[in-house]
């Protein structure tokens, strides 16, 4: 008996996962359920570009189902080959199904930058929190964040792949001080897999 519960463990837990395939190979799954992430720049074989953040890079991924859970997959080229799609197309699908997704929210003075001043912050990601931090790459979804708050130019902090953070420029700031942050933060909170780099960006809305 105890030879047959084994063997019983052994197979629930390797056993095939539910995952319809068929479907991520399909031109319309694929335009539907499409978005944009992003992560440390590297090697990975997946369908990517580089990003204007030095270090970073976004790539493509679909939503899914396995096992009744959520998750993601991050597509190959073979995939867009496969369901007859480009890749300019995938892009551009990919953008407007993050932009339906965008989540900004206001948070006040909650991190503890190594400045005192009342400065005003947002995190910005999608609904679920996951896989959300490319939303900060909409070049529209800034500019009307800047319009709204009245500011030109702006740190981000790359808090991790789910989320950044953004903080208005303010004369107490300083990159070089932002930066220095974010890599301490890294190194002692946010797990290796979700960091995106070691440093925070200025740029202009």
């Amino acid at each position: 008996e105890k030879v047959i519960n084994e063997v019983i463990r052994i197979y629930e837990a390797n056993k095939p996962q539910d995952v319809n395939a068929a479907a991520y190979i399909n031109a319309d799954y694929i335009l539907n359920h499409i978005s944009v992430g992003v992560q440390r720049a590297g090697n990975e074989d997946i369908v990517k570009r580089n990003t204007e953040l030095e270090g970073i890079e976004e790539y493509l991924y679909i939503n899914c189902e396995v096992n009744g859970q959520g998750g993601t997959i991050k597509l190959k080229k073979d995939h867009l080959t496969m369901a007859g799609l480009d890749a300019s197309k995938a892009w551009h699908a990919a953008y407007k199904n993050l932009r339906k997704d965008i989540n900004i929210i206001p948070m006040g003075n909650m991190i503890p930058l190594p400045v005192e001043a009342d400065l005003p912050m947002f995190v910005i990601s999608n609904t679920h929190m996951n896989n959300g931090a490319a939303a900060a790459l909409d070049t529209n979804t800034i500019k009307g964040l800047a319009d709204k708050y009245n500011f030109t130019e702006y740190y981000l902090i790359p808090s991790s792949r789910h989320e950044v953070i953004i903080v208005p420029d303010n004369e107490k700031l300083s990159l070089e001080m932002i930066s220095s942050f974010v890599k301490e933060v890294n190194a002692q909170f946010v797990d290796p897999v979700d960091q995106l780099a070691d440093r925070a960006y200025k740029l202009t809305a």
